[in-house]
């Protein structure tokens, strides 16, 4: 799972003068007295279908997006179990509209007023767009090695390269296992993903004792659509 990043519900908990000046209330009055697993897992259900009205593989983007594994995610979706606490903190932290629910839930409507005002909905879409942006899955992203014309050599990628080549990009020391965790795919086909690359001769995978990681063999390559 993906760390909690300052966000969402983090950029609302704050000492903004708004929320000093509410109301105190008692939690035992703003806590819903009739909420089973069964009403939260169907509200979360909705929610999530409003995040998404425009989007044809929810299930998908919720996985890439969130970093939960799909099959959690599609429980989510039809309602059938609740997420967890820490789950419930990351889907609130990337969609306005569970969000909201969860302030409704608790009787703090004021507070979904008060990220309006302050554009955080609006924020917090913009930050799922950049990120989904950055690993797209259509095939439409190409990669050019610097001592190759386009012409000579121009290998499409997939969402998965795209994200491998930009975390070596930033030095870090990937293998195959981090492509399986990330994205929940096989081993199988996170070999074929990392074979394609090494054939092409955009990476390399450098060997220290019994462990290893790959790496670019150059750091000018060109990504393109």
């Amino acid at each position: 799972m993906q760390p909690l990043n300052r966000g969402g519900a983090a950029l609302i908990v704050n000492h903004n003068k708004e929320i000093a000046d509410m109301s105190h209330k008692k939690i035992g009055n703003i806590l819903p007295k009739k909420l089973d697993d069964l009403q939260l897992a169907k509200r979360v259900a909705e929610a999530l279908k409003e995040a998404h009205s425009d989007i044809a593989s929810v299930v998908k983007n919720i996985s890439n997006t969130t970093g939960v594994h799909s099959e959690t995610v599609a429980k989510w979706c039809k309602g059938k179990n609740p997420p967890k606490a820490l789950h419930l903190l990351v889907l609130a932290e990337h969609y306005p509209a569970i969000l909201k629910m969860l302030f409704e839930l608790i009787g703090w409507s004021e507070l979904w007023d008060v990220a309006i005002r302050q554009n955080i909905p609006q924020r917090m879409q913009n930050r799922i767009k950049d990120k989904n942006n950055k690993y797209r899955s259509w095939g439409d992203i190409f990669v050019t090695p610097e001592n190759k014309s386009i012409n000579e050599f121009s290998y499409k990628l997939n969402e998965r390269q795209v994200w491998l080549l930009e975390e070596l990009r930033k030095g870090q020391h990937l293998q195959n296992s981090h492509i399986v965790k990330m994205w929940q795919v096989t081993e199988r086909t996170a070999k074929r993903d990392t074979h394609a690359l090494v054939k092409a001769g955009v990476i390399k995978f450098k060997k220290t004792g019994r462990a290893g990681w790959y790496e670019i063999i150059t750091s000018h390559l060109s990504i393109h659509e």
